[in-house]
C-alpha cells in the first residue's frame, strides 16, 4: 500500500512538471516566432518601367526606374501604408480671390530593401517617338519590425536658410539639414557619379577616425557650419564644404546620402585623398550599406540628389 501510494505521488508529480514544461516550451516558442517574424527576410525580383522625360538625364531615369523597381518589390511583399493630407491653396485670379483644396495621397512601403542578390538589369525600348526603360531587380528585403524605426528628416539647403535647395553652382557652400526622432549617430557621404566614389563628409577629414556623430532627438542639426558644430559637441569633425565641378564638366548630377541608427557602428575602410577628405569605391560603400543595413534593424538610409552647374 505505502509503494502504491509513493508511485501515484510520483504520477502526478511528473504529470505536474510536464505541464509546466510544455507551457515553457510554449513560452519560448512564441518568443522566437516573434523575433523570427521581426527578422525575417526575403528574396524577391521587382520591375518597373518608367518613360524618359526631356526634364531629366537617362542616368537619372535608370536610378530612379532602379529605385522604384525595388519599392513595388516591398510592397507586392509586405504591403504599404496610404495617407491623405488636404491643402488650402489661395491665389489670385483677375483680382478676386481663388480657394482651390488639393488633396496630397502619400504612399510609403512597410519594410527595406537590405542588398542586392544580382546586378540590376535594364532594357530601353522606344514606341510612338517615346523612349522609356524597364528595370528588373533582384534582392533580399525585410519587413519593418512593430517598434518601428525612427522618423528622419534630411535635405540640402542655402545659407542661413532651411528651404529645401537641390541646385547649387560651382564654388557655393553647400549646407543639409538633419534631425531624428530618437537619438542616435549619424554620417554623410558624397556619392560621387563620376569618380565613382563615396566621399565621407560627415565626420569630416579632422575626425577620421570618428565612426559617427552623436545627435540628439528632435534636435535640428545644420551639417557643414563650423559654427554651429561647436555648438553640437562635435569638437572638429564636421567642416565647411564647398562644392566644385569635375575638370571639363558643366554640370553634374551626384547624391547625398545620410547614414543613421540608433546603435554605434563601425565605419568603412576609407582612402585618405589629397585634400585630407576620405573615400571608397562607389561599389564597397553599397556593400557596406548592405552590410549594415543586414546588421542594424534601426539604420535608416536617406538620399538626395543634388545638381552642380557652372557659374
Amino acid at each position: 500500500m505505502i509503494l502504491y501510494e509513493d508511485y501515484l505521488s510520483f504520477r502526478i508529480l511528473t504529470l505536474f512538471l510536464m505541464c509546466k514544461l510544455q507551457a515553457l516550451i510554449l513560452i519560448l516558442f512564441m518568443l522566437m516566432a516573434e523575433v523570427f517574424c521581426a527578422q525575417h527576410s526575403v528574396v524577391v525580383t521587382g520591375y518597373y518601367t518608367m518613360e524618359l522625360s526631356r526634364t531629366r538625364t537617362i542616368e537619372e531615369t535608370e536610378r530612379d526606374c532602379i529605385e522604384q523597381a525595388k519599392l513595388a518589390a516591398i510592397a507586392k511583399e509586405f504591403g504599404t501604408t496610404v495617407s491623405e493630407t488636404t491643402v488650402n491653396n489661395t491665389t489670385d485670379v483677375n483680382g478676386k480671390a481663388d480657394n482651390r483644396f488639393a488633396v496630397l495621397t502619400r504612399t510609403a512601403v512597410k519594410g527595406e530593401w537590405i542588398e542586392d542578390t544580382e546586378q540590376p538589369k535594364l532594357l530601353w525600348t522606344c514606341a510612338q517617338q517615346t523612349m522609356s526603360v524597364t528595370a528588373e531587380v533582384h534582392g533580399q528585403i525585410r519587413g519593418f519590425s512593430k517598434e518601428g524605426k525612427a522618423a528622419v528628416k534630411f535635405y540640402s539647403c542655402g545659407a542661413g536658410a532651411l528651404q529645401e535647395k537641390f541646385a547649387f553652382k560651382e564654388g557655393e557652400s553647400f549646407f543639409a539639414h538633419f534631425q531624428s526622432s530618437k537619438d542616435g549617430y549619424l554620417s554623410v557621404y558624397y556619392v560621387d557619379h563620376t569618380a565613382h566614389t563615396a566621399v565621407r563628409l560627415l565626420p569630416s577629414a579632422a575626425g577620421q577616425g570618428s565612426d559617427a556623430v552623436e545627435i540628439k532627438a528632435d534636435q535640428e542639426y545644420i551639417l557643414f557650419d563650423r559654427g554651429k558644430a561647436q555648438t553640437y559637441g562635435w569638437n572638429g569633425k564636421s567642416s565647411e564644404l564647398e562644392l566644385n565641378l569635375p575638370d571639363g564638366k558643366e554640370t553634374v548630377t551626384d547624391e547625398i546620402v545620410a547614414v543613421y541608427t540608433a546603435e554605434p557602428y563601425a565605419k568603412p575602410l576609407l582612402k585618405r585623398k589629397q585634400d585630407g577628405l576620405a573615400e571608397m569605391s562607389n561599389t564597397s560603400f553599397e556593400d557596406w550599406l548592405s552590410d549594415l543595413s543586414s546588421a542594424q534593424e534601426s539604420a535608416v538610409v536617406k538620399r538626395f540628389t543634388i545638381t552642380l552647374n557652372k557659374q
